[in-house]
């Protein structure tokens, strides 16, 4: 992975941001769903990076430098026409922060050079800006943390962002050495800070899934004592913030559990009744309002009924999302797409049995862990989280592979592209 290859994937990713964000500012009005303009600006990424990958050459441009400049410039313009110019420009800077960092984790070559200095520089920039933006303890009004606001913004994906950071940061320890080693160490401490202390447990146990993975392909003695801490540590913390979920009482008490299953059993109807075809983007609550209501009425299940009242925007599981707004076809796609990544991320590994295709593969299963509780992939985020994977996998154009593997990517991205939009059109125009 040489320099031509680095600045032609943050150019590539920041157009795709771009274009995420454009779809947020103007979310009230916006006719066309956010997911199906990033989707199409990912498939038009996908082919051009098959198409010029090897006919980019600059040699002096810094592609770190470039990027944070076409995103910030990007930012400052969009911020500035929002309602709230300041919250905004935090929350876009944080996220593409995060999502800069993943992006030089992943594609970090393993020779000592000035970029991997770079890298471990940037990375302190971004443990301090998540504490600035999320700390409660924060003095500045217009970071203080927003739990209901935009999802670009969500302290729990921040968190599964951090698990899967922390995950991926193991897999280095061992190439590393000296003062980086060290460096390694400190940032994955560092990144397992905002995981307790956000709370969200879709994480904490996305980080724990993800560490058993990594185990069982590393078979790590350390890592099973840190997994064997990490689950006590998984266990204390919703108990000290008082949420734990393991007596009647404290369910009555909780209500993100009863809203939980209040909204998956009435996404689950409607599904049934939107088999093929799907509700549509944004459309499926209204569908669903009727199941809800019968479901928290029915006898016994009054306990259910102060759940009724929440305006939820997500099913709070991703894998139900797409089926329930795609049908049957799209949303077989969709986990098509996702076994795809998860079987050329382990056959990357397996040829090399090196510990950082290892981490990378553990991480993965932070983002679908915490999806069977929570929606990071129908994000901006979890869409990047998927080109990036896409891009660690072509990590040299000399590869066998390096052809096949994003046209079958093109070609899942594509189907679920034109599922998305018949959805779409369905629930508009028909």
């Amino acid at each position: 992975m040489n320099i031509k290859h680095i600045l032609t994937f943050f150019i590539l990713t920041t157009m795709c941001l771009s274009a995420t964000l454009l779809c947020d500012l103007f979310d009230q009005n916006f006719l066309i769903p956010k997911q199906l303009v990033f989707q199409l600006c990912t498939l038009i990424a996908f082919t051009l990076w098959i198409w010029r990958h090897n006919n980019i050459y600059i040699r002096k441009v810094n592609p770190l430098l470039l990027s944070c400049l076409l995103f910030f410039s990007w930012a400052a313009i969009s911020s500035f026409v929002s309602p709230n110019p300041f919250v905004a420009i935090s929350k876009y800077t944080f996220w593409f922060c995060g999502v800069l960092f993943l992006a030089l984790l992943i594609h970090i070559p393993l020779r000592k050079s000035l970029v991997k200095q770079t890298w471990f520089t940037i990375m302190f920039v971004v443990v301090g800006i998540s504490y600035l933006q999320y700390a409660e303890l924060s003095p500045v009004p217009m970071v203080r943390p927003n739990f209901y606001g935009s999802t670009l913004g969500n302290p729990n994906f921040v968190a599964c962002l951090a698990a899967a950071t922390a995950v991926s940061l193991c897999g280095y320890i061992k190439t590393l050495c000296g003062y980086r080693k060290i460096c390694c160490v400190i940032s994955i401490i560092f990144f397992i800070f905002p995981v307790l202390f956000i709370g969200s447990r879709g994480a904490l146990v996305g980080l724990f899934v993800a560490c058993i993975v990594f185990i069982l392909l590393r078979k790590n003695y350390f890592a099973m004592l840190s997994v064997a801490i990490l689950f006590v540590v998984m266990c204390s913390i919703p108990l000290y913030q008082g949420r734990s979920l393991w007596n009647k009482e404290s369910f009555h008490q909780y209500g993100a559990t009863r809203e939980r299953i209040v909204i998956w059993v009435s996404s689950w109807r409607t599904f049934r009744e939107h088999m093929w075809v799907g509700t549509g983007f944004e459309q499926w609550y209204q569908k669903a309002w009727h199941h809800k209501n019968r479901f928290a009425t029915a006898r016994g299940n009054e306990v259910y009924k102060p759940a009724t009242k929440r305006i939820f925007a997500h099913t709070h599981n991703d894998y139900l999302e797409i089926f329930l707004e795609t049908g049957i076809i799209g949303g077989c796609l969709f986990i098509v797409l996702l076994l795809l990544m998860l079987y050329y991320a382990y056959t990357d590994y397996k040829k090399t049995r090196c510990s950082i295709g290892a981490g990378h593969f553990a991480a993965l299963f932070v983002l679908l862990t915490h999806s069977l509780v929570s929606f990071p992939l129908q994000t901006a985020f979890g869409y990047m989280c998927l080109l990036l994977n896409w891009f660690f996998i072509l990590r040299t154009p000399s590869h066998s592979t390096t052809i096949q593997k994003p046209a079958w990517a093109i070609i899942a991205m594509l189907l679920l592209l034109i599922c998305n939009t018949i959805s779409w059109a369905f629930a508009h125009l028909i």
